[in-house]
C-alpha cells in the first residue's frame, strides 16, 4: 500500500531531520576521568616552597613529614624529566607510568644518581627522607618526631658545610639540627635547593658548594624553624 505523502510545510519553514543526532558538549568531550584527576594532583607541584614551609610548620609530625617529602619527590622527578636528553610527552609517560622509572621515590632517587644529577650525600639525605616519609604513612602506631626510630634516623642527617668550618661535612654547626623536625623541615629544604639549582645551571654539578644564595635561603629557614621550635 503506497504511503500518503508529507503534508506541505508552512510558508518560510524549511524542512528538518526526523531524526537529530544528539552531539556530545565540549564539556562532555574533554572531561578527565576520577583516575586520571587524582593522578593530575599527585603529579604536579607549585614551586612555592616557602608557603609550603609555612603550612608545615602548623601541621602534625605525620602530615608535616609526607608533605614535605612528597614536595622533594615531585621536585626530583621534575629535575628528572627536565634534564633529560630526549623529553618528548610519549617517553615521559613511559616512564612515569606503573612500572617506570619515575613511578616510585627509590627508583627515581637512583636514577638521579645513576644520571649524575644528585652527588651521593645528597642520594643518602634523600634516602633517609623517603623511609622516614614511609613510616610516618604507612604506620598505624601513634608516632612523631620524638619515636625513638625517628629520632635515629633524622641523626643521620649529613651535608656540606656552608660556614666552610666543619671538615666532616656536617651542619649541625652550622644549622641548629638537635631537634628531629627541624632536622627532618631543613634536610628536605635544602634537597629542594639542591635539585632546583641543578635544573636552572646544569653544569654546576654541585650548587651547594658553590652558591651564596643557597646559604642565604638556608639561613632564612634555620631562623623560621627556630623560632617555630621555641614556641612549641
Amino acid at each position: 500500500m503506497a504511503k500518503n505523502p508529507p503534508p506541505p510545510l508552512p510558508p518560510g519553514r524549511e524542512a528538518q531531520p526526523r531524526h537529530k543526532t544528539r552531539s556530545k558538549s565540549k564539556s562532555q568531550k574533554t572531561a578527565p576521568t576520577q583516575e586520571d584527576t587524582l593522578r593530575s594532583l599527585t603529579r604536579t607541584f607549585d614551586l612555592d616552597i616557602h608557603s609550603l614551609l609555612k603550612e608545615a610548620l602548623t601541621a602534625s609530625d605525620r602530615s608535616a613529614a609526607i608533605l614535605l617529602a612528597s614536595f622533594v619527590e615531585r621536585i626530583l622527578e621534575f629535575t628528572i624529566s627536565r634534564l633529560l636528553p630526549n623529553q618528548d610527552e610519549a617517553t615521559l609517560k613511559a616512564l612515569k607510568g606503573r612500572d617506570g622509572p619515575l613511578n616510585g621515590f627509590f627508583s627515581k632517587i637512583y636514577l638521579a644518581y645513576a644520571m649524575g644529577i644528585i652527588p651521593d650525600y645528597i642520594r643518602d639525605e634523600l634516602d633517609a627522607i623517603r623511609r622516614i616519609r614511609n613510616t610516618f604513612a604507612h604506620s598505624a602506631l601513634r608516632i612523631n618526631f620524638e619515636t625513638p626510630a625517628i629520632m635515629e634516623e633524622c641523626k643521620k642527617f649529613k651535608r656540606i658545610d656552608l660556614s666552610g668550618q666543619d671538615e666532616d661535612g656536617d651542619l649541625r654547626k652550622f644549622m641548629n639540627l638537635s631537634e628531629p623536625r627541624s632536622a627532618f623541615s631543613l634536610t628536605c629544604f635544602t634537597c629542594f635547593l639542591f635539585l632546583l639549582f641543578r635544573v636552572s645551571n646544569p653544569k654546576i654539578l654541585d650548587p651547594l658548594a658553590t652558591s651564596d644564595e643557597i646559604k642565604r635561603e638556608l639561613e632564612e629557614t634555620n631562623k623560621l624553624l627556630n623560632a617555630t621550635a621555641k614556641r612549641t
